[in-house]
C-alpha cells in the first residue's frame, strides 16, 4: 500500500437557499467549537462543487475531532470531505468522504487544474533552465 502524505483536510458543508440559516448555525459553532479555518459561504456552485457550500479547513491531528463533530450537528446537511495530498483528482474522486447524500462534482475542473499547474511548472522550470543557461553562455563570453 502506498503511504499518502496528507497535509490537511477540507469538509465542505453543502446547502440551498431553504437551508442557508442551518448551515450558517452550523459553520459558525463549528468555527467556535473546532480548531478549523471558515472559509466563505458561497451562495452558488465554486470549482468542482455542483451546489451551494462552505469550506473548513482543518489539520490532520483534528481529523477525528472534526468528523465527530460534523456526524453528530450536521442536522441533515450534506458534509463532503477529502484529505489534502497534492492530488486534486484523487482527493475529490478517490479519497472522498460523504456524509448525507453523495453529490456528483465537476473533475474535469480539477483536472483542467491539474494540467494547468504542470504546464505552469514546466514553463517556470524551462524559462529557469534558460535563464542559468543565458547566465552560463554570458560569463563564459566574458571569459574570452
Amino acid at each position: 500500500m502506498t503511504s499518502l502524505n496528507i497535509t490537511g483536510y477540507h469538509s465542505h458543508v453543502y446547502f440551498e437557499a431553504d437551508t442557508l440559516s442551518q448551515a450558517r448555525g452550523l459553520i459558525q459553532a463549528a468555527g467556535k467549537d473546532l480548531p478549523v479555518v471558515v472559509g466563505r459561504i458561497h451562495k452558488k456552485p465554486v470549482g468542482p462543487h455542483t451546489r451551494w457550500s462552505c469550506q473548513l479547513a482543518y489539520e490532520p491531528g483534528s481529523f477525528e475531532q472534526v468528523m465527530s463533530w460534523l456526524a453528530v450537528h450536521r442536522n441533515g446537511l450534506t458534509v463532503f470531505t477529502h484529505p489534502l495530498t497534492g492530488d486534486p483528482v484523487a482527493e475529490h474522486q478517490d479519497f472522498a468522504i460523504w456524509m448525507g447524500s453523495i453529490e456528483p462534482l465537476i473533475i474535469e475542473i480539477l483536472e483542467e487544474l491539474v494540467t494547468t499547474q504542470n504546464s505552469a511548472s514546466w514553463l517556470y522550470r524551462s524559462r529557469t533552465s534558460l535563464d542559468n543557461l543565458a547566465i552560463e553562455l554570458s560569463e563564459e563570453s566574458n571569459k574570452i
